[in-house]
């Protein structure tokens, strides 16, 4: 059966010290997270592989875990490019420009393309495995799995879900307030634009309202002052 078109890329055994990581990579980690990932590719090892475009020498995809391997595995480059600890790992090879690179770049980490949770679903594998070692944080659940029955009993006390639960009202009830902010700070029903011809009748205008020839913006309360 021959090879769907739609996968691109080969898969080639390389060097670890000839990898060039992206200069322009976005994406971070934070020490926690770093830490379960190491301990997941302890338990069930690195089950997709880097991918490196073979045009430009980067790494487009898979940074983290290279990175985690690196420090399992002890590597070392200086910056006179000497090398400890050298390994050959598995890569997928493609060819890109640099455009279709800096596309993938992102592509391969966004979750927008990446689809959502199945709160239930995921439920029901927490009964499998812990969602601790899964890599998820509890607030990361109570946005997920919010309104699924039971959810609680997946952690290991009360008190900490009661925490999570009021801080993430406390996020919802801001975001509510900065949105309607928002609405209303962008709507222009407040504003009224009086246009002038010229330059000149602006300052002739201003002259006789008595406001300074360079102000922008004039208050209800300055106009109301002059009628009175």
């Amino acid at each position: 059966m021959a090879k769907t078109r739609y996968q691109s890329g080969t898969v080639e055994l390389v060097w670890r010290s000839t990898i060039k990581e992206h200069p322009l990579n976005p994406r971070t980690i934070s020490e926690s997270a770093r830490k379960k990932l190491r301990a997941s590719v302890k338990e069930i090892g690195v089950m997709d592989t880097p991918v490196l475009n073979r045009v430009t020498g980067h790494l487009v995809g898979g940074h983290q875990r290279l990175h985690t391997i690196d420090f399992l595995e002890k590597y070392q480059q200086a910056d006179d490019g000497t090398v400890k600890n050298d390994y050959q790992i598995e890569a997928s090879i493609v060819e890109m420009t640099p455009e279709q690179e800096a596309k993938a770049l992102v592509r391969l980490n966004n979750q927008n393309l990446q689809g959502a949770w199945d709160g239930e679903l995921l439920a029901e594998l927490g009964k499998l495995a812990s969602f601790e070692d899964m890599g998820f944080e509890r607030m990361d659940l109570a946005f997920i799995m919010e309104g699924v029955e039971g959810v609680e009993s997946f952690f290991e006390d009360a008190a900490p879900v009661k925490e999570v639960k009021g801080a993430l009202e406390t996020i919802k009830a801001d975001r509510k307030a900065m949105t309607e902010e928002k609405r209303v700070s962008q709507s222009a029903d407040h504003y009224v634009t009086v246009v002038c011809k010229d330059q000149a009748e602006k300052e002739k205008l201003m002259k006789h309202l008595g406001i300074p020839k360079g102000e922008l913006y004039i208050s209800p309360a300055e106009i109301f002052a002059l009628r009175r």
